[in-house]
């Protein structure tokens, strides 16, 4: 995932960090891939500083892998003074389960944006929907062809 925000100019590689919370409070470890309870060093993720012709603002972005699920709590926290310039509480990561009527707007566009451009394999009877590794599936969908229609069932 990408990691993003505007703010003020000069600030280099190390005056604002990214970090993901959870709806607990608990921190994503970028060393550990794992939840951890307060904020460790490797909670934080130092935004590097991208200048262009704004004068008083940069653009400062750095790249990291996210768990799955979601929605979880994105910050841009300074480093002088800890504040928290701003968030997003929208952000998604894989899906582990398939949406259904009732799931968040977020997790049913994961869906269209995982089926349309996740790998899936498909023979004469069902298609698989594959997770990111290209190996987990996340669901499947009958197929039938009776030389007439073709059929494809919702994916399960």
């Amino acid at each position: 995932m990408l990691f993003f925000v505007r703010t003020a100019k000069g600030l280099l590689n190390t005056g604002v960090y990214a970090r993901l919370k959870n709806v607990s409070g608990q921190y994503w470890d970028l060393n550990t891939l794992t939840w951890v309870s307060g904020e460790t060093a490797g909670a934080k993720l130092l935004l590097l500083e991208y200048a262009d012709s704004d004068l008083q603002e940069s653009l400062y972005m750095n790249e990291a892998s996210i768990p799955a699920g979601g929605p979880w709590i994105e910050e841009a926290v300074h480093v002088s003074d800890g504040e928290v310039i701003a968030f997003d509480d929208k952000v998604m990561g894989e899906l582990e389960v398939l949406p259904d009527v009732g799931s968040t707007l977020q997790e049913k566009i994961s869906f269209i944006f995982q089926y349309l451009a996740g790998k899936r394999t498909a023979t004469s009877s069902a298609e698989t929907m594959l997770k990111d590794d290209g190996i987990t599936a996340l669901g499947t969908a009958s197929l039938s062809d009776d030389g007439t229609t073709f059929t494809k069932n919702k994916v399960q």
